[in-house]
């Protein structure tokens, strides 16, 4: 048995502009095999459609089983115009983008919709969503081209910008950081790079800005600042001034006064918390106004000491007064006491440095001694305790020309406060009190009466068999 060859017969031959569909095909065999001028297969179908750019020969191959015989179809490409567009491929937020064709000198934009929207050469859009504007070749041309342009519309990235700290000593570490966006650059006030990414650690030695531009995934960008006060030790301090007063003018007022950096002027810090300590025989203190006052254990028992508070102080001047103390003063002679302010806590700002307290003296002067702010004080504080040990009744007898409050007490030796009165002494007078109290309502063993008065403390022992 023989297998005749094929005779293939072709179709398609063509002279077409680029990219313009052709059909081309065979015929006379059984099965096809299309090669383009590359070598690379493309079907193994009879016809087919070609979308050829460049002057292109297709090779096919036709069989009849074993036999088999090739064939050729050229299509054969015109030279025609080829637009390219240059411009914005990013707007973000409202604005304008500017796009130019070139390539041909008849040109007409249209948009997705085949709306024509010019026919210069330059385009001038401001589009408020993402859009395709095509530039395609006009008037009479034996071969067109059209060119695509797309414009992304975006929105700057609405982004935040934190700090651990706003306010640190000099040469403390601040975290700064940034959130809604991809990529951060942070720069300094000369315009420095100094990192990137979403957080940088930065150590200020004077007040300064940092600046973070961030962009997203488009190329969108949004720049933010952020500034951190530095403030020097010893540049926030609170005291009580030195101070030369007269016992014969009665009452004093003194100031507890906050001294802060004139850059800090108008910043608001809280909580405020303040140790205000005093000799007890130097000063009777009447009231504190203008920060909450409540008396503390002092350091000594000569010392009378009151913790001072306050939520919050806005800045008005680099010496400010932010509570007054009323009193008494209880010596003369040119003698001199010390007023010690110690900073316990100061909400939103750093205690630079350790030592934060700071002592001012305070002269009394005047004539006359045992004068308390010019009146006389007729009769020493007198404490008896009687009898010792007790019997059936503890008597004790009190008498205090020092003006003020007094506290007696009386505790156990396990330190239980068994009995415990408070009674006031006024100006110009003494205060008597007599004091009964049944052994009954007391514990066995020891016990220490204790009189506080606003200038000592007297302590007595007694003791209880039954």
């Amino acid at each position: 048995m023989s297998i005749k060859k094929p005779v293939l017969k072709t179709h398609g031959d063509a002279t077409v502009c680029a990219a313009t569909e052709s059909i081309i095909g065979a015929t006379g065999a059984m099965q096809y095999l299309w090669i383009d001028d590359a070598g690379d297969t493309i079907t193994t179908d009879s016809n087919f459609f070609v979308y050829p750019r460049r002057t292109t020969t297709y090779t096919v191959i036709g069989s009849n089983g074993a036999c088999s015989a090739e064939g050729f179809v050229t299509i054969k490409v015109l030279p025609g115009p080829q637009i390219t567009i240059q411009g914005d491929s990013v707007l973000c937020g409202t604005g304008t983008a500017t796009l130019t064709a070139s390539g041909f000198d008849n040109i007409k934009w249209i948009d997705d919709n085949n709306n024509v929207l010019s026919a210069a050469s330059t385009l001038v859009v401001a589009p408020t969503q993402t859009t395709r504007y095509r530039a395609v070749t006009a008037g009479d041309t034996t071969c067109a081209d059209t060119a695509e342009h797309i414009v992304t519309v975006g929105r700057p990235p609405d982004i935040s910008v934190n700090t651990d700290k706003s306010v640190v000593c000099t040469g403390d570490t601040v975290v700064l950081s940034a959130t809604g966006a991809e990529r951060y650059t942070w720069t300094d006030a000369a315009g420095n790079s100094i990192g990137t990414g979403e957080s940088i650690a930065v150590v200020p030695q004077a007040t300064s800005t940092y600046t973070v531009t961030a962009t997203d995934s488009i190329g969108c960008s949004t720049s933010r600042s952020v500034s951190i006060q530095t403030i020097a030790p010893s540049s926030i301090s609170f005291d009580v001034p030195d101070m030369v007063v007269d016992i014969a003018g009665g009452r004093i007022t003194l100031p507890v006064q906050m001294h802060t950096p004139l850059p800090m002027i108008g910043t608001t810090v809280g909580p405020v918390r303040l140790l205000v300590t005093t000799m007890r025989k130097a000063l009777y203190i009447d009231s504190i106004v203008g920060m909450s006052a409540v008396q503390s254990t002092p350091p000594s028992p000569d010392q009378q000491s009151y913790e001072l508070y306050i939520d919050t102080i806005t800045i008005s001047a680099v010496e400010q007064t932010i509570a007054t103390i009323h009193a008494l003063p209880l010596v003369d002679a040119d003698s001199v006491s010390s007023i010690d302010v110690a900073l316990l806590e100061l909400g939103g700002v750093p205690i630079c440095e350790q030592d934060s307290s700071n002592t001012g003296e305070l002269t009394i002067t005047g004539c006359g001694r045992r004068l308390h702010g010019g009146i006389t004080i007729v009769q020493p504080t007198t404490l008896n305790v009687y009898p010792n040990p007790i019997d059936d009744i503890l008597n004790i007898d009190i008498e205090s020309g020092i003006p003020g409050a007094h506290a007696l007490t009386i505790v156990d030796e396990l330190g239980r406060v068994l009995y415990e009165k408070h009674f006031e002494a006024a100006l110009h007078g003494i205060v008597h009190v007599s004091e009964r109290i049944p052994a009954s309502t007391l514990s066995s063993g020891f016990m220490c009466v204790r009189l506080q008065t606003p200038v000592e403390t007297q302590v007595r022992s007694v003791a209880k068999v039954h």
